[in-house]
């Protein structure tokens, strides 16, 4: 199976090999030609791995979710070129103990019901444990 980004050349040329599988991540799961400047702007936009890791408070820049479950991503940085699947961010698995951590977006999405949050905007951190947290009754483990 070919990069859906190569039937999309512009795209194509702007988006590293690190976020080009992202990219048909996306598409792959029927979003709209007309949602590629957001899905552009957010990949720009996302660091890579370790990129902030000194950062208090970052930034969440995408948040993937298992449609139908409690299951949800809030990602802060994605892989580099030689792990473009890799990405770090706050993963909540729907139990009431999100953490900090890796996650693999390929797995992620080898769920049929996997899906980019394109509404979501970009949230620090504390914001978003925040939310989470109201979801368990206002606390977390």
């Amino acid at each position: 199976m070919g990069l859906l980004a190569d039937k999309y050349p512009r795209y194509n040329s702007i988006l590293p090999n690190s976020k080009r599988l992202l990219f048909e991540m996306v598409m792959q799961k029927g979003a709209e030609f007309s949602d590629m400047p957001i899905i552009e702007k957010r990949l720009a936009e996302t660091p890579r791995l370790r990129d902030e890791c000194e950062t208090l408070d970052p930034i969440c820049y995408l948040r993937a979710y298992i449609e139908g479950t409690s299951a949800e991503w809030y990602i802060i940085e994605v892989g580099e070129d030689e792990d473009p699947s890799m990405a770090f961010g706050y993963c909540d698995l729907g139990l009431g103990f999100p953490e900090l951590g890796y996650v693999d977006l390929q797995e992620v999405f080898s769920f049929k019901n996997a899906y980019f949050d394109l509404d979501f905007k970009p949230t620090v951190l504390s914001e978003v444990k925040k939310q989470v947290a109201q979801k368990y009754g206002g606390w977390t483990c």
